[in-house]
């Protein structure tokens, strides 16, 4: 079939690269919530797949779809989407873990039923805490998006430029 070669038919292994992305242990969600069919799925193969939410970090994995045809130009952004998703992943991984932490030391300090104000200066506090780091964060965050940003505008630009120079 001529029509359907951007357009791949699976059925498992679809599944199995979605299952994979959820972590063995505690799980956010109650199965029968989840969609675990394993009918064959058709999906297009000139996109980026994007998973569930990590438990942890609250990320979107994202697979990214990597072209038969990728110019030097389009690899280096496209690995540098994929290095700013782990350093993305990682951080808040990293700061979700301690925020669990010190929430279950907070909770383990108390005697009694934590009330909602006890909750709100524990929240304050950690904040607080992480405030620089979070400051941090949000400075090379848009360091990163304004690279991004620049390197997919040169892609864009030459592949609106490639017609024109032939």
């Amino acid at each position: 079939m001529a029509g359907r070669s951007s357009k791949t038919t699976v059925g498992r292994g679809v599944y199995q690269l979605l299952k994979s992305w959820y972590p063995t242990g505690e799980k956010k969600v109650a199965d029968h919530a989840r969609r675990t069919s394993t009918a064959a799925v058709t999906i297009t193969r000139t996109k980026d797949l994007v998973g569930p939410p990590d438990p942890l970090s609250n990320i979107r994995p994202i697979t990214f779809y990597v072209s038969s045809s990728e110019t030097c130009l389009e690899k280096k952004y496209r690995l540098r989407r994929q290095a700013v998703q782990t350093w993305h992943q990682n951080f808040w991984s990293k700061h979700n873990s301690a925020f669990v932490k010190e929430r279950k030391e907070f909770e383990q300090s108390k005697q009694h039923q934590i009330t909602s104000d006890e909750m709100s200066v524990f929240y304050k506090a950690f904040l607080d805490k992480y405030w620089l780091i979070h400051l941090k964060y949000a400075k090379q965050w848009y360091k990163h998006n304004f690279d991004l940003l620049g390197l997919a505008a040169q892609v864009q630009l030459t592949k609106m430029l490639k017609p024109l120079l032939k």
